[in-house]
């Protein structure tokens, strides 16, 4: 097995991030996850259809803030050359400050709305690593590829199914770490336990300030070695 590289040991960091969030929504806001818009798409359809105008309203306004944490994504990578990552850990940090603050008698899909917004982002932010596709806010389909893998590597030996199987299952790993730190967290204190999970943002925004050091050492020395390579060219060739 090869050593865990820095992209996916960031991948794994924000599975513990994406873990805590659902299960925080799960504990605290009356048991509706804000990872994932499946359920939330389904009560809307429920709340029209029963005649509950006002559950449908609250719940149209967390689509579209799901979908305004996609679009985000998509514009600040096509205007702006900074890392996405950050900008994710960032709002990461804004709305569990904002959520802590959402007092317990809010209506609890209000409550979430920062919650959807900011698992909307993460999940195209930190969307794959090591060349796998893989979701950091929810697991069905992290689980879908563990077994995959491991069962591809039962039937044909091959060391790249076991790469596979082993990243998504670190992956599923870490976002089960996140919903276990949730659950000791909200024992304790409540809908403010959302401060906890400052812990690993804070990691992964050190591993993404690594990477980024790193990357923008080896572009520099890259640039500078062709430099090198040129001057030493006789005239006629270059």
């Amino acid at each position: 097995m090869k050593k865990i590289s820095n992209d996916a040991l960031i991948h794994h960091v924000m599975a513990i991030v994406g873990g805590f969030l659902g299960a925080y929504a799960l504990i605290n806001r009356c048991e509706n996850f804000g990872s994932s818009e499946t359920s939330n798409l389904i009560y809307l359809f429920i709340a029209l259809l029963g005649g509950s105008l006002k559950e449908f309203a609250l719940r149209v306004i967390a689509v579209l803030l799901y979908a305004l944490g996609i679009f985000s994504t998509i514009i600040i990578q096509r205007k702006t050359k900074t890392d996405i990552r950050f900008f994710s850990i960032l709002i990461d940090a804004v709305c569990l400050s904002l959520v802590s603050f959402i007092p317990q008698n809010v209506n609890f899909i209000i409550a979430l709305y920062p919650i959807f917004f900011a698992t909307a982002f993460q999940w195209n932010a930190f969307a794959s690593a090591d060349g796998f596709s893989s979701s950091t806010i929810f697991s069905t389909n992290n689980l879908r590829q563990t077994v995959t893998g491991f069962t591809n590597y039962w039937l044909r030996k091959n060391p790249k199914d076991l790469q596979h199987g082993a990243f998504f299952g670190l992956t599923l790993l870490s976002f089960h770490i996140g919903v276990v730190i949730a659950f000791f967290a909200s024992e304790f204190l409540g809908y403010r336990s959302a401060f906890i999970c400052f812990l690993p943002l804070a990691i992964a925004f050190g591993l993404v300030v690594r990477e980024s050091k790193r990357n923008s050492v080896y572009s520099l020395s890259r640039i500078e070695s062709e430099s090198n390579i040129s001057a030493e060219l006789p005239a006629e060739i270059k």
